[in-house]
């Protein structure tokens, strides 16, 4: 591999990096009150929707919170399987740095939810870390 395609790929690699991070973020006040002191909360909601295996399953997790509570993080929200057959999900919870995205930590929870029905996930004190200017990515992928 030449030093160019490598260079190539480390520039792809950073930005798919990038727009994961900001694809599941916060809105800018989110982003203002996480600097604001060692407490810091993050809600995201979606309503639960069908997709094709794989595709669109944030939407699948409903009553997200990701929250600092004197620098342990704590996650938790419920996932509903709209579809017609068992799924199971892996919901990436991590904590990155605001200005850079430097993922500081992170956690992974495995669930496999019935057909119609909607189980609730946490990951409970998952990263302590009492630095401002911290925020959660979450990820969500259907198998």
């Amino acid at each position: 591999m030449t030093h160019t395609t490598r260079r190539g790929l480390a520039v792809v690699s950073a930005l798919a990096l990038c727009a994961g991070l900001a694809a599941c973020g916060s809105d800018d006040s989110q982003s203002e009150e996480s600097e604001a002191g060692p407490t810091s909360t993050f809600t995201a909601t979606a309503a639960p929707t069908t997709h094709p295996a794989g595709a669109g399953a944030r939407a699948d997790l409903t009553g997200s919170t990701c929250e600092a509570d004197d620098g342990a993080w704590s996650f938790r929200g419920v996932l509903t399987n709209p579809g017609e057959t068992a799924v199971t999900y892996t919901v990436t919870v991590s904590v990155a740095e605001i200005d850079g995205g430097n993922v500081k930590g992170s956690t992974e929870i495995v669930e496999t939810v019935e057909p119609s029905e909607e189980k609730e996930i946490e990951a409970a004190s998952f990263f302590t870390d009492p630095s401002e200017g911290l925020r959660c990515a979450i990820s969500v992928h259907r198998k």
